[in-house]
């Protein structure tokens, strides 16, 4: 978010080529779902406008109780491990 809005910023254009593929080679942790949180609130906190910011927040808000509710069920059946990542993600909604 922040590369595209700083291109955009420096008034060169954004495009999105659907047809293009890639491999991502990395891969995702959920322990790092935290700390993308993290940047995404940092990011409306400083660009955006206080309503849409509250309203970014309430999103991930809701985001993150409907997958904590829906893992809890999951994590206590011993088929997910999602639970505390979910709890640091939903931490850093309320504190951001």
């Amino acid at each position: 978010y922040e590369f595209s809005y700083r291109v955009a910023s420096a008034g060169f254009k954004n495009y999105f080529l659907p047809n293009v593929k890639y491999m991502h080679v990395g891969g995702y942790s959920d322990s790092r779902e935290p700390h993308i949180v993290n940047g995404l609130v940092y990011f409306a906190r400083k660009h955006c406008s206080f309503t849409n910011f509250a309203l970014i927040k309430i999103v991930l808000f809701l985001r993150y109780s409907l997958l904590l509710f829906l893992n809890a069920f999951k994590y206590f059946l011993g088929k997910s491990n999602r639970l505390p990542s979910i709890f640091k993600a939903l931490k850093v909604v309320l504190n951001g």
